[in-house]
């Protein structure tokens, strides 16, 4: 028989992810379910190990509803100490909190700042010069975006490693049921990537196609074949130039091997507009305010 959920007046979301299992969160679910049951709140609170809650600098974390309290560095002592305060006083564990409502910034001392999302001009010796942003690589962003983009298929063209471009004429089959594998089968396609996360251990061909790269392009075309790069340029000089050059994604191992390039056709502004707006939050009008140019 399951749990009765209508006798239920706590759930406690315990981050299952990489990051927090590295520092400790198994214990801290197993001392909290035991501190639980002994405690006699089996029956009322319930305990769910999530995959990532996005907070890996805080790990272990825990998220507890109703009221949306996240603790940060959690262990086996202080998530106790934190059931007790919800199950016996109604009140969060203030000392260990990261986040509850009405407060205007997260509580952490390990916070990560991140860059603003936005293109930078780049050159190398495979593409020229083009302009980049560069994309997360969980699962989390590979598998939604990967999904619409092939669920897009007419807007698309498919371009393996040394290949030519491919052109698909109907929408592959895109399913991520494997542990870490994400495929993509058509009518001449192929495709197996590695989008979640990897044991230390795995085997190279694994890590071989493990995605750890993501980077979105576009090709710079310059209105006179001698005006020199952006890049090669001092700030204030970059000369004249259009952003018509094609886009594209492409998907790269953690050593820079290139794995997958996805181009978006001549035009079509779909997919673009729908990556800038969803994985970048940027709008189309934001999306060239580079360095140099602000300089």
């Amino acid at each position: 028989m399951g749990k009765d959920i209508s006798k239920l007046n706590y759930l406690l979301h315990f981050c299952d992810g990489g990051s927090c299992r590295k520092a400790g969160s198994e214990q801290v679910v197993r001392d909290a379910r035991a501190y639980l049951k002994n405690a006699g709140a089996w029956i009322t609170v319930h305990t769910i190990k999530t995959r990532c809650n996005g907070r890996c600098e805080d790990a272990p974390t825990m998220i507890v509803q109703p009221g949306n309290f996240w603790y940060k560095n959690l262990d086996p002592e202080k998530v106790i100490t934190t059931i007790q305060s919800h199950l016996q006083k109604g009140v969060p564990a203030e000392k260990y909190l990261l986040f509850q409502p009405g407060w205007k910034k997260v509580l952490s001392e390990k916070e990560r700042v991140q860059e603003p999302a936005g293109f930078k001009p780049v050159k190398d010796a495979a593409s020229g010069v083009f302009m980049l942003a560069k994309m997360g690589t969980s699962e989390q962003v590979l598998y939604p975006l990967l999904q619409f983009l092939f669920r897009n298929f007419n807007h698309i063209e498919i371009q393996l490693p040394e290949g030519l471009p491919l052109q698909l004429n109907c929408a592959p089959l895109v399913e991520y049921s494997d542990t870490f594998d994400i495929w993509v089968k058509g009518p001449g396609l192929d495709i197996s990537l590695a989008i979640a996360p990897i044991p230390a251990d795995a085997p190279a061909d694994l890590v071989e196609r493990k995605v750890g790269i993501a980077e979105l392009i576009v090709v710079r075309e310059f209105e006179s074949p001698e005006e020199d790069s952006p890049v090669d340029s001092a700030p204030g000089r970059i000369g004249p130039f259009t952003y018509s050059g094609k886009k594209g994604l492409r998907l790269k191992n953690r050593k820079g091997k290139e794995l997958l390039h996805i181009w978006f056709k001549d035009g079509e502004n779909i997919i673009w507009n729908h990556i800038l707006k969803n994985y970048l939050e940027l709008k189309a009008s934001e999306t060239f305010k580079t360095e140099y140019e602000q300089n």
